[in-house]
């Protein structure tokens, strides 16, 4: 051992005599943390990095360059790297499972094209190997002992359950389906009502009601570093007592139709059986058994309506037979203990069309949308010669035919709505309040007489349920739908007039104060005593922000000191605080703000008014709004 370190010392005095262009470059300062994440504070001065990693294990984190295995100049830090993001200075490499467990070690290259030395290489593996979860049950209750020698600080969030119906035979952990598919922040809500930690490394589990009678429970931990999972024995629970009778599983509430005639939906938690009912006539919007005269009661394997089930991802295909040409059909489940769901709202199957009828088949509109102002939205489709709007008398789900829709036939746009406009080639009406309460949908017709088929369909709310609440200046524009989640949100104000301004310009400390107060919850109960920035006094309102986004990395103002809160913001300085803010990854590209405009493109983040626009155009208060929707919304 003390031999390779007097190589290594030797080879880095002789590394450093012969280069030395590089003494005068620092070098890297690599640092990393659970889960998986690499970091470092980026040179002023940086062109291009060299990424380097082994599997092996560096005693006293001491490599030759010539030991280490080399990356792809074109890959850079996605070599190693599924997302590199940026917190003011400091970069974050959100590693790759497969660097999770190696030594990594990055130089750069500077403007003046010469390489720094070598960072020191840093060993990853941080495996949870001497783990031990121990678990025993008693009536809804599991007891977890853990046994923890590295004393690794461990999270709540990242404890799993599984489980399984008792009376299943295998007892191999990978047949525990439950809950694997939870994708809440906690996965273990999916199975228990509470899960308090009592000691440095003990934990009491209550199961959920619906769960706690007859059924097997494995607990595991999982490592953020390596995604290992430690699993503790086998638990089961038996309880004297059942309060399931009162208990009707959840109904399936995502269940579409594809133009391939297939059902689909997303698999359920709880779900061990699956059922599908069908009827040729409309049932009504919310079904019972009684109402679907023919399959009741007919499991998908059976094959009574489903010529083959597939499963992709978390979601599960239905092929409706060719036979069966059209009808509405509503899917429904059993969990483990024999409990039936509520059936699904029906979907509408149509009969399935040769294929010289879709050859030349005009595309629908495809976006109808009504907005919380009653306002319906579609886009302009270049074949359309004339629009025509149908409706319900009432809501009436699930219909896909033009004859399905008996109000306003064979109308234009203004049998339903009034003050149309075309915006950004998007037409925009206001329905008529005689209208509401009804479900609508759209069609066109081509100047050779061809029509399209009919648009999804949408549901307007009755005239006094929309009174709007939306301020007086923002209707067909842009940013309507933005500056209206905003506003319900509390994330923006409006004038005393009822206006909001959007095409006004907003300021540096304006823009901030959004971003931070939608992001950081705590901002209410920050006060600083100080100022942060050579322009910001303490009775200032915006000082308060200026010092919350610094001390976070988010802004570090100009070099004089100053911040320029009352400057309006351009568009590359507000996409830099804005994606800052949000954690969000910001690709490499030569300048700084190349990699903010390609990134924020890259998440929908721009409206149509920023796109193809220079860095150092203003943004105005719109444009905010649009950006920070996109954001809370992606």
């Amino acid at each position: 051992m003390f031999k390779k370190f007097l190589l290594l010392l030797l080879a880095s005095c002789w590394i450093s005599t012969t280069a030395n262009a590089a003494l005068d470059i620092p070098q890297l300062e690599l640092e990393y943390s659970n889960p998986g994440v690499v970091s470092f504070v980026e040179p002023d001065d940086i062109l291009s990095y060299r990424v380097y990693y082994s599997n092996l294990k560096y005693e006293y984190n001491l490599a030759l360059e010539s030991e280490l295995s080399l990356c792809p100049q074109s890959m850079g830090l996605y070599c190693i790297a599924d997302s590199v993001s940026r917190k003011g200075s400091r970069i974050y490499l959100n590693l790759k499972d497969n660097f999770k467990d190696a030594t990594i070690a990055i130089k750069y290259r500077n403007t003046d094209l010469e390489y720094s030395k070598l960072s020191l290489p840093i060993n990853l593996s941080r495996t949870l190997d001497n783990l031990e979860l121990n678990a025993y049950s008693d009536d809804d209750k599991i007891y977890l002992d853990l046994e923890n020698p590295d004393n690794v600080e461990l999270k709540k969030s990242n404890f799993r359950i599984f489980y399984r119906s008792a009376n299943r035979s295998s007892m191999r952990v990978k047949d525990f389906s439950g809950c694997k598919l939870y994708a809440g922040i906690f996965q273990t809500e999916c199975a228990s009502k509470s899960f308090i930690q009592t000691g440095q490394n003990s934990y009491v589990i209550t199961i959920k009601n619906n769960l706690k009678f007859n059924n097997h429970f494995v607990i595991a931990y999982m490592d953020d570093f390596s995604s290992k999972l430690s699993y503790s024995n086998v638990v089961y629970i038996k309880s004297q007592t059942s309060d399931t009778g009162s208990y009707i599983p959840a109904q399936i509430k995502n269940v579409k139709v594809n133009h391939k005639r297939q059902v689909y939906f997303l698999e359920p938690d709880f779900a061990q059986k699956y059922y599908i009912s069908y009827t040729k006539d409309y049932p009504s919007y919310t079904p019972d058994l009684i109402d679907m005269q023919e399959c009741i009661l007919q499991e998908i394997h059976s094959n009574c309506a489903v010529a083959r089930v597939s499963r992709v991802g978390n979601s599960i295909y239905l092929d409706i037979k060719p036979e069966l040409p059209a009808a509405f059909f509503s899917v429904y489940y059993k969990d483990g203990f024999g409990n039936t769901s509520e059936l699904s709202r029906p979907v509408y199957v149509r009969e399935q069309k040769p294929l010289d009828a879709l050859q030349d088949r005009l595309h629908p509109i495809d976006d109808l949308s009504v907005n919380m102002n009653g306002e319906m939205s579609f886009s302009k489709k270049t074949q359309a010669s004339q629009y025509h709007v149908v409706h319900t008398y009432g809501d009436r789900s699930g219909f896909l035919y033009l004859e399905d829709f008996p109000g306003c036939r064979y109308s234009g746009l203004s049998c339903i709505g009034y003050n149309i406009r075309e915006v950004y080639n998007k037409f925009y009406l206001k329905i008529r309040p005689e209208k509401t309460g009804n479900r609508i949908a759209v069609y066109y017709t081509t100047s050779d007489g061809r029509r399209s088929e009919l648009s999804n369909s949408v549901f307007v709310r009755a005239a006094e349920a929309l009174e709007s609440r939306i301020f007086n200046d923002v209707n067909f524009t842009e940013y309507f739908d933005a500056i209206g989640f905003l506003q319900q949100n509390g994330h923006v104000k409006g004038y005393t007039d009822g206006s909001f301004r959007p095409y006004n310009m907003i300021s540096r400390a304006e823009f901030l104060k959004i971003l931070i107060e939608a992001k950081f919850p705590e901002i209410v109960a920050f006060n600083p005593n100080y100022s942060c920035f050579n322009d910001s006094q303490l009775d200032n309102w915006f000082n308060k922000y200026l010092c919350f986004a610094k001390q976070r990395g988010i802004v570090a103002g100009y070099a004089d000191g100053s911040f320029r809160p009352a400057a309006a913001i351009t568009m590359a300085e507000a996409l830099k605080v804005a994606l800052d803010t949000f954690d969000i990854p910001v690709a490499q590209q030569s300048s700084w703000f190349a990699g903010y405009i390609t990134s924020a493109q890259l998440n929908g983040l721009l409206p149509l008014s920023l796109r193809n626009r220079s860095p150092y155009d203003l943004l105005n208060r719109g444009e905010m709004a649009y950006i920070t929707y996109k954001i809370l919304t992606r």
